[in-house]
């Protein structure tokens, strides 16, 4: 969880280490009610709509599941029929990661725990 500290109230993210997802964004509203804003989703690693992922290598589909760059030819996963969506089958989304921890390169005020 990351807070960070701005005018008017704090905002909380929640970040799951399964695919860098962001699992939780909350922050006051005009009137200053503190809510949750993100769609979330029961499980995130069984989520086929992608909610709050991290995609990549590339995002959206390629066609065939297969393109050619500077004359080679890269053939990925289809995870979709036919296509190879947000990375496909070993994109960001389905990769664990971790936190390198504070940062000097975060915001002033702000506290990672």
């Amino acid at each position: 969880m990351i807070d960070l500290g701005v005018p008017g109230g704090p905002i909380a993210v929640a970040v799951d280490p399964h695919g860098a997802r962001l699992a939780g964004l909350r922050t006051p509203d005009r009137d200053g009610v503190v809510g949750e804003v993100l769609l979330g989703c029961a499980d995130p690693r069984t989520d086929p709509a992608f909610r709050g992922a991290t995609v990549g290598r590339f995002a959206n589909r390629i066609d065939g599941g297969r393109f050619v760059l500077d004359g080679t030819e890269h053939v990925l996963t289809c995870n979709e029929p036919g296509v190879s969506l947000h990375g496909g089958t070993a994109g960001f989304s389905t990769t664990p990661t971790s936190s390198p921890g504070p940062s000097s390169r975060c915001p002033a005020g702000a506290a990672s725990r």
